[in-house]
């Protein structure tokens, strides 16, 4: 690393960066409390069942706005909500709403949802298409500033007001979750534009909005996968193929396990990375640089799509293997990008760090998936003399001499390439890429992995370490354990930016591929399979989110009104000694605070928003108004300001009464 802060902000980032892939899930027969819900809710307390064994609940109240097709991810989704109402309530965590819909909201719903949004919770919207999330995206914004400061007065029944005195000159730069919402926007217009249907079509199944994190679940319709087979002479062929298939309950079912699994994980994520802010502020010594960096430009994007390949089709009726053809799996690769922007005012220097983890789950011999327990791609056999045989009765298992055409074998992870770079104005260095080689994530005998660096952009080349295409026809070599089962791509990349100026635009390419073996007559042939959808070869673009350059400093005082000059020191020493030894990290006189630009007050407004809800511990204020009512006190009041005429005084009153 060029500076000596590196490593000292890449460990806290990566800490924070870090995800819990605990997955969890609940039987059938586990009953729900819930009121009626529409679109395929239940009045019972027991979930409607679809076609599958395994159902994932997304563990957060939620407010369902919109009525559902039966079969839509919409309903699956809602049939996976412990606790569902229609309206908005206090316990509500997540809005779910048909695109659709969007428009024919009341204004007055749009504050509601900022709140919620930036209490942590979330906005789901399926099958949004361009124009739904530019519309959505204007009236949050509309109403972010007021639901920011509404929540600040929120609460007061318990002792504690809140107080906002407005700058004498200045002004309050744009809110960042409005930002953050615009480059998210841009991000998902810029998929749309890929895509032949048009603007008007819908651009996910769904789009789930958090206030540093969004998802994102490719749309079911309109698939396209290419296909390459390789003979073992080296010759090639190509072919396209669109699908376009049905909806169904399992398969909508398979879409909203990926999404709720997605929640649950984010959940566990939050909690983590709350309570590791909480342990790096009471160092006292890093509290403000925990701070500054904890508040910085972060942000986190999950895409959700298919892997398909050569398998057998089931027979929904019969229940057998009935053909071998395309199948594609529905939810198996799931794509997690964290990006992280922090500012070094002694160096005048951007660090970016982006870490991109990639499941692809192919299945595995006992049907071991990450997704659906119930099929795998990989359809074996585990014998290197044997092949699968289709014919119109079913599948068998069969050797080479009982026929000389129509074998399959497969599938597996075969390769896969990611690479990213970073552009923009300034002196842009590559400070570290990792992995160097081989990624230790995996069994490095089956997967082998080469890192190409050139300037500042990367490339990782993952591939099957095996020449599948080895030995004579009537023998196939065995695809790795390690990639018939759930494939983990792990990258990190870290760039600085000296002399920094305005936003920075990371690029990624991302394409990956499944194999099969073909053998038909003499003829042995691998069969590479691949869509053309989020990552197939095509370029997708994060506009970084700006971090905070500029250096403020803000001042914190406790006043007490009630309390006249004579003995007016003594008594306060007291409260702020005690107001110290309750709150450690709440009582620092002089804050030098990371923010936007020199008249933005996004940092102090959630460093009082975290001191309300500090204050609001029923035990801890208890506490705090003992100490107050000993020296005679009944109200005092906290104060940050600045001393200049850009910024708001900001003020917390608590009442011993």
């Amino acid at each position: 690393m060029s500076t000596k802060r590196m490593p000292l902000w890449i460990y806290v980032v990566m800490l924070v960066c870090s995800m819990t892939l605990t997955l969890s899930s609940c039987k059938d027969d586990i009953k729900i409390t819930r009121a009626p819900m529409p679109g395929g809710g239940s009045s019972t307390g027991v979930p409607q069942e679809d076609d599958m064994k395994v159902r994932i609940f997304a563990d957060l109240p939620t407010a369902v706005r919109s009525e559902f097709d039966e079969t839509s991810m919409g309903a699956a989704f809602v049939r996976r909500l412990p606790l569902a109402t229609v309206e908005v309530t206090s316990e509500t965590k997540m809005i779910l709403i048909k695109g659709e819909d969007i428009p024919n909201r009341m204004l007055s719903e749009w504050l509601k949802a900022a709140k919620i949004y930036l209490q942590g919770g979330y906005i789901a919207i399926e099958k949004p298409s361009d124009d739904h999330l530019v519309y959505l995206m204007e009236h949050l914004a509309d109403n972010m500033e007021k639901a920011e400061e509404d929540l600040l007065m929120e609460g007061e029944g318990n002792g504690i007001t809140v107080t906002i005195t407005p700058s004498n000159g200045g002004g309050n730069a744009p809110s960042l979750h409005v930002e953050r919402l615009k480059n998210r926007i841009a991000h998902l217009q810029a998929h749309a534009s890929r895509r032949a249907d048009g603007d008007k079509k819908p651009v996910a199944e769904m789009v789930i909005l958090g206030r540093d994190c969004y998802y994102h679940c490719e749309p079911y319709q309109g698939k396209i996968i290419t296909t390459m087979n390789i003979q073992k002479d080296g010759t090639m062929s190509y072919s396209t193929i669109a699908m376009s298939p049905d909806y169904s309950r399992k398969n909508s079912g398979v879409m909203a396990d990926g999404a709720a699994q997605w929640l649950n994980r984010r959940e566990i994520s939050f909690k983590e990375r709350k309570k590791m802010a909480q342990q790096l502020a009471t160092r006292r010594e890093d509290g403000i640089d925990a701070i500054n960096e904890l508040t910085s430009a972060s942000e986190e994007y999950t895409y959700q799509g298919g892997v398909s390949g050569l398998g057998t089709h089931v027979d929904r009726w019969l229940g057998i293997r009935q053909y071998f053809g395309f199948v594609t799996k529905l939810c198996a690769y799931q794509e997690t990008c964290r990006v992280w922007g922090v500012y070094d005012k002694e160096t005048n220097k951007d660090y970016y760090l982006v870490k991109q983890h990639a499941i692809t789950a192919i299945g595995g011999k006992m049907g071991d998936d990450l997704y659906d327990f119930g099929k795998s791609l990989y359809q074996g056999p585990y014998e290197a003399d044997k092949w699968y045989y289709e014919n119109t009765s079913g599948t068998e298992t069969i050797t080479f001499e009982d026929k000389t055409f129509d074998h399959f074998y497969g599938s597996w992870f075969d390769n896969s390439e990611y690479s990213m770079n970073l552009s923009g104005k300034g002196s842009i260095l590559l400070e570290e890429a990792l992995p160097e080689s081989d990624d230790p994530t995996n069994n490095a005998e089956a997967l082998k992995c080469v890192k190409n660096a050139q300037g500042t952009k990367v490339q990782w080349l993952y591939y099957c370490s095996k020449d599948m295409l080895d030995g004579d026809v009537a023998k196939h070599p065995l695809a790795p354990d390690a990639l018939t089962n759930d494939v983990n791509i792990n990258n990190q990349i870290c760039w600085s930016v000296s002399d920094p100026d305005a936003a920075y635009t990371v690029s990624i390419i991302h394409r990956r591929a499944t194999a099969s073996l073909l053998q038909n007559g003499s003829d042995k042939i691998k069969n590479q399979v691949w869509e053309e959808s989020f990552g197939s070869g095509t370029e997708d673009q994060f506009t970084m989110t700006i971090p905070n350059r500029t250096s403020q400093i803000w001042y914190m005082d406790v006043t007490f009104p009630e309390i006249g000059q004579e003995g007016y020191e003594e008594v306060k020493t007291k409260l702020i000694t005690a107001l110290q030894n309750q709150f450690p990290n709440l009582y620092q006189p002089t804050r030098e605070m990371a923010d936007q630009t020199p008249e933005s007050e996004n940092t102090i407004k959630q460093v009082v928003y975290d001191t309300k809800q500090t204050l609001s511990n029923a035990t801890a204020l208890q506490t705090l108004k003992g100490y107050a009512k000993t020296c005679g006190v009944s109200k005092f009041t906290i104060q940050w300001y600045t001393k200049d005429a850009l910024h708001s005084i900001y003020e917390i009153t608590i009442s011993t009464k």
